[in-house]
């Protein structure tokens, strides 16, 4: 009996042949002995021997415990003197070991990660594997905390071991599992972070490839999704709905159900989308530990680096990236790109990309000065191609538009006299200079290249400056409403109680006629009606809130839908309290209006601090209903807003959004071929005619060989079309089935019996059949 039967008939039953296993297990023991004398001698039966006892070791689990170390114990230390089928078939008893939950992952993959150091590329490739998919098992239902924190410290220390294919396995599996999604966690981006001060520059590359690739470790192909999408749908309709031979309620079933798993399946594909289309790994920048102290350790490996010119342009690219993300202020960067920046270099535009990526507001306008400077006097000159000029205006406009302080006047002057150059590209360089400042900062533009209506008061922020929010927004609503409110309660109760006092006879009542209405009164917006009671007449006060509705217009309508139960005279109110102001006019505030002195700097400030500090906010904690209704108020000055920007042809809101679609270019990465403009096509030589030739025509033979394909798969085969047909329409008679199955000597039989039956016919008939 060999091993393999002997191995099936434990499978079936252990008790019965344990005696037989024991046998073997002493044979083992004995063939390691004699293994361990000499480990570079060929053991074809010692391997046959550890694939045996592998395969049946949870069958006898008190038997075997002893068998895991030893085989662990022979890898560790002889694994490089080792065959390599032989360590091959070591490490698969391992791996079958463990998928049996035999041994630990801990201890079986530390001797793994060990074993990367042997030089030998199948075994490496069979423990990568292994290592990817148990850490993710391991941690597909819950996480494991306590394994996954002792393999991260030993890889850690794997990252600083002195065999450089070693670092580089540990590295790649570290990158696998963070875009799977299994170790996406501060510690493991932080140790990934580390291999940039590597001394193998194959190490570096795979680092720097990380972080400036997107997450899923490719770029997306959108189109080719909604391409399969598509395919698939029609696949399904083809197959259970119009293309069906017969319609049953079962396929109409399925066809519901095959449909809504694709739409599901879209769905997911769509939400795994990145939105921001970022070209580079965001979520792992965002991670990185003391990014201002690692930002300048890198500039210190950048500046002292000897490698190849595409590493340096990966650091760059890297470290710009960094100082945009966490919005760094690295000043020796843009003077070590000041020397690259020459027409003729290599790789001209990812460096003048990668010199706009690194800008942002917290950079001070003195550092990118030399930059544009450098920028304009390479390539923004009369000697220059139209190619360099575009790529240099192009420039320019990025750096300005994440640093718009660094453009001086005189310099903007001379650059937008291009923008009636002949060339295409550097006019539209120089426009988009135009339309740039016209936004941000339109002072700055030579007076006739200022647009109609343009608001001269738009100036970018200092540096330094950041806009804080000391009051929450439309909360002045809330307050109007309020008192709205508590007024028309105030109203009602009045009316109420003066119905039963009130002298129905007109006699009792005194009238005021204009003329003894004092230029005080009018000036200060004060009206009063007198009555024949002591009460103070307060009805007075809609004829002075329908008198200044006139000139509010409808800003503060707004209350109308929050009570159904209002009257329309509180609207109206509500209307004049939105535009009054709630400073008392006294005498101070007439005497500055007949001086025509306009108040001060200080006063204003005194208002505007007196105004926040009696806001809704200031006073009190706002609850869930105040929050509901200052949303719906919002909305409905909002739309307010937006009826009166429409009647007036208010062109803020274009402004606004253009001022939106800026901040989104900024955020938007550089791309270097968008620096370069559109570029006029240059007429080919004869070489170049002749291979453009060629490529079209095998394109053309290719596209056509396409469509034969795809019209030949629309036609099918009689048997092709008998597999989609309803089963009684092809199935044959049992005659025919029959004539089917019969034996060779059955047909000669029959076909003697015929010929006899045919002798027997007449001579007419016997011709006519013989013909056949």
């Amino acid at each position: 009996m060999d091993l393999t039967q002997l191995q099936n008939l434990i499978k079936r039953d252990p008790a019965a042949y344990k005696d037989d296993f024991l046998v073997q297990q002493r044979h083992f023991l004995s063939q390691l002995q004699i293994f361990q004398l000499k480990p570079t001698d060929e053991h074809t039966e010692f391997s046959k021997l550890v694939s045996f006892i592998s395969h049946v070791a949870p069958c006898y689990p008190k038997d075997v415990q002893d068998f895991p170390t030893q085989i662990a114990t022979l890898l560790e230390q002889n694994g490089k003197l080792l065959e390599p089928e032989l360590r091959k078939t070591l490490v698969q008893a391992l791996i079958l070991l463990r998928n049996r939950n035999v041994i630990t992952p801990s201890s079986l993959l530390s001797l793994f990660f060990k074993l990367f150091r042997i030089p030998d590329k199948r075994l490496r490739d069979l423990l990568y594997k292994h290592i990817v998919n148990d850490i993710k098992r391991i941690n597909q239902r819950k996480r494991d905390e306590r394994v996954n924190r002792t393999l991260q410290n030993f890889m850690y220390t794997m990252l600083q071991d002195p065999n450089p294919i070693a670092v580089r396995m540990s590295l790649q599996v570290m990158i696998d599992l963070f875009r799977k999604g299994v170790w996406n966690d501060v510690k493991t981006v932080n140790a990934i972070s580390t291999a940039v001060f590597s001394k193998d520059p194959k190490v570096v590359q795979t680092m720097l490839q990380f972080f400036l690739s997107p997450p899923s470790g490719e770029e997306q192909d959108f189109q080719g999704d909604d391409n399969e999408y598509r395919r698939d749908r029609r696949e399904v309709l083809k197959k259970y709905g119009h293309g069906a031979v017969r319609k049953t309620n079962k396929r109409k079933k399925k066809l519901r159900r095959m449909l809504a798993e694709l739409s599901k399946k879209r769905k997911n594909d769509l939400d795994q989308r990145i939105d921001d289309r970022r070209s580079y790994n965001h979520p792992a920048l965002v991670l990185i530990h003391d990014p201002q102290g690692y930002a300048e350790k890198v500039y210190g490996v950048l500046a002292r680096s000897t490698e190849k010119f595409e590493v340096r342009i990966l650091l760059m690219n890297f470290l710009s990236r960094l100082i945009n993300c966490h919005q760094l202020v690295l000043l020796d960067f843009y003077s070590l790109l000041l020397k690259y920046i020459q027409p003729h270099q290599q790789f001209i535009t990812q460096i003048l990309a990668i010199a706009a990526q690194g800008c942002h507001p917290l950079v001070t306008p003195e550092a990118i000065e030399p930059v544009i400077m450098a920028v304009v006097n390479q390539f923004v000159t009369d000697r220059r191609p139209p190619e360099a000029l575009a790529v240099g205006l192009n420039t320019v406009r990025e750096l300005c538009l994440r640093c718009p302080l660094a453009m001086t006047p005189t310099l903007l002057k001379d650059l937008i006299q291009y923008k009636n150059h002949k060339d295409k590209g550097v006019a539209m360089g120089a426009k988009s200079l135009v339309t740039l400042f016209r936004i941000l900062n339109p002072a700055i533009l030579p007076k006739k290249y200022r647009a109609k209506g343009l608001d001269m008061t738009v100036k970018p922020q200092a540096y330094g400056a950041v806009d804080v929010k000391d009051h929450l927004e439309g909360t002045e609503l809330l307050d109007q409403y309020d008192s709205l409110m508590e007024d028309s309660d105030d109203d009602d109760d009045d009316m109420s109680g003066s119905d039963d006092e009130m002298d129905v006879d007109s006699d009792e009542w005194e009238s005021v006629s204009g003329s003894d209405i004092d230029e005080e009164d009018l000036e200060g917006g004060e009206w009063e009606s007198v009555n024949s009671g002591d009460e103070d007449g307060e009805e007075s006060g809609e004829g002075a809130g329908s008198d200044d509705d006139e000139e509010s217009g409808e800003e503060g309508v707004i209350s109308g839908d929050m009570e159904e139960d209002e009257e329309d005279g509180s609207v109206d109110e509500f209307r004049s309290r939105s535009d009054v102001s709630s400073d008392d006019e006294g005498e101070d505030g007439e005497g500055a209006e007949h001086d025509g002195e306009e108040p001060s700097a200080v006063s204003e400030a005194k208002s505007t601090a007196t105004s926040n500090a009696s806001r809704v906010e200031a006073l009190r904690i706002l609850d869930d209903d105040d929050l509901r209704r200052l949303a719906i108020l919002r909305e409905k000055r909002q739309e307010l807003e937006a009826l009166s920007a429409q009647r007036k042809k208010n062109k803020k809101r274009a402004r606004e959004q253009m001022t939106a679609d800026l901040e989104e270019a900024r955020e938007r990465d550089v791309n270097p071929e968008d620096l370069e403009g559109p570029q006029k096509r240059t007429k080919m030589d004869k070489e170049a005619r002749i291979e453009h030739i060629k490529e079209s025509r095998n394109e053309i033979k290719a596209e056509r060989g396409d469509k034969r394909q795809e019209k030949k798969s629309r036609f099918k085969t009689n048997k092709e079309k008998n597999k989609t047909k309803f089963f009684k329409m092809v199935q044959y008679s049992e005659r025919v089935k029959s004539k089917k199955n019969l034996t060779v000597k059955e047909k000669v039989a029959r076909r003697g019996k015929h010929l006899e039956n045919v002798k027997k016919l007449d001579k007419s008939k016997k011709s006519k059949i013989l013909k056949r």
